[in-house]
C-alpha cells in the first residue's frame, strides 16, 4: 500500500488535490480482500475491513473530494454496502458502520445541539449498537468473522 501511495505521489508530483483517487484505490483493495478465499482468509478479511474502513472514513469528509457534495452520495453508497455486509453476518462491518454513523452524528449535531445533548444522544446510540453487536456475537457460528 505504501508502494502504491509512493507511485501515486511520484506521478502526480506530490499534488494533494487528487488524494481521493488514492482513497478509492485503497477502498477497492479493501473490498477485494474482504471477499478473498484461501488458507489465511481470516487475515485477508480483517486487513480488508481495516483498509476499507480507513479509506471510507477518509473519503467521508468534505475536504477529501474536489467537489464539495460528492462525499454525501459516496457515504450513502458505502453505508448501503455496509448494511449488506451486516445482513450477511459480518461483525467487523458493524464496527465500521458504528464509526461512520458516529462520525456523521458528531459532525452534524455538534454544531446544532448543546454539548450535553450531543453526548447523551451519542451515548445512547453507542449503547444501542453495542447491544446489537453483542447479540450478533452471541449468535456465532458461520456468521462470525
Amino acid at each position: 500500500m505504501i508502494f502504491i501511495g509512493n507511485l501515486y505521489n511520484y506521478f502526480n508530483n506530490g499534488n494533494a488535490d487528487f488524494m481521493y483517487i488514492l482513497g478509492l484505490i485503497y477502498l477497492a483493495i479493501g473490498m477485494f480482500l474482504v471477499f478473498m478465499t484461501g488458507k489465511i482468509r481470516d487475515v485477508y478479511v480483517f486487513l480488508g475491513y481495516l483498509v476499507q474502513g480507513g479509506a471510507a472514513l477518509m473519503l467521508s469528509f468534505q475536504n477529501a473530494w474536489p467537489v464539495d457534495w460528492v462525499y454525501i452520495p459516496f457515504s450513502i453508497a458505502y453505508l448501503i454496502y455496509l448494511f449488506y455486509l451486516v445482513k450477511k453476518g459480518s461483525l467487523l462491518s458493524i464496527i465500521i458502520l458504528c464509526v461512520m454513523i458516529f462520525r456523521f452524528y458528531l459532525d452534524i449535531s455538534f454544531d446544532f445541539l448543546p454539548k450535553s445533548f450531543v453526548f447523551i444522544i451519542g451515548g445512547l446510540l453507542l449503547l444501542g449498537f453495542g447491544f446489537y453487536f453483542e447479540k450478533q456475537r452471541k449468535k456465532g457460528g458461520a456468521a462470525h468473522e
